[in-house]
């Protein structure tokens, strides 16, 4: 027997506070997982969070990368039993994930640092050309705070998903339309994991809303 510890997220209005705790289970090594905890009073939040698990299952048997464990549970808390979504944690994943969700961060080191010049950078993202054809084909609508960026450990990169309690499936959407909205937006969430002085940097080479154009249009053009 050894403790399993669990990073507990309690809504609690706007914010979350986080809470450890350690349970104790059978266990040949430490596991780590996320639990996401909602008071009883926000139902209606609790039942749009236990379609999270299934909305996971589809996308990864479409070959697309999410969360690949799910848990719903009871956590007990200050001995009081609540309501519980447990999930691997980003740190035991076989990639690094970048949320790009954050638009006042950027990453000092990220997946793709290392770009000296904007023009570069269809080069790496063509990977994400596959996951759009994937969501468009499939009729999959994710909101922005569903798409994240996974840089494997080959170099390239992919799409991540998680956050998918909105997600819905509409296979009579405007095909062409849904690739060019997904392919808009992850150009402009790739800001987010560029470092700073890198983006002061493209912007002084030109790059500005007219490449960004351009830059979507030929990820379109892949997810064709």
């Amino acid at each position: 027997m050894i403790g399993l510890l669990f990073r507990v997220y309690l809504a609690k209005a706007a914010q979350k506070q986080c809470l450890t705790q350690s349970l104790m289970e059978k266990e040949e090594h430490w596991r780590y997982r996320i639990v996401l905890t909602i008071p009883i009073h926000k139902a209606e939040k609790w039942n749009s969070v236990l379609q999270e698990p299934e909305n996971a299952k589809l996308l990864s048997e479409l070959g697309l990368l999410t969360i690949p464990e799910y848990e719903i549970m009871v956590a007990t808390i200050n001995g009081q039993e609540l309501p519980a979504l447990s999930m691997t944690p980003f740190s035991d994943l076989p990639f690094r994930v970048f949320d790009s969700k954050d638009g006042t961060q950027t990453y000092t080191h990220g997946p793709l640092s290392h770009i000296e010049h904007f023009s570069d950078i269809s080069s790496y993202i063509t990977g994400f050309g596959a996951d759009i054809a994937t969501l468009t084909q499939s009729g999959i609508i994710l909101s922005r705070d569903s798409i994240s960026f996974a840089a494997l450990p080959d170099g390239s990169m992919r799409l991540f998903f998680y956050d998918l309690q909105d997600m819905t499936i509409n296979n009579s959407t405007n095909k062409d339309n849904l690739r060019a909205g997904y392919s808009g937006l992850i150009v402009s969430m790739l800001d987010n994991i560029f470092d700073y002085q890198q983006l002061m940097r493209f912007e002084e080479q030109g790059y500005d809303f007219r490449e960004r154009m351009d830059l979507s249009q030929k990820l379109q053009a892949i997810a064709n």
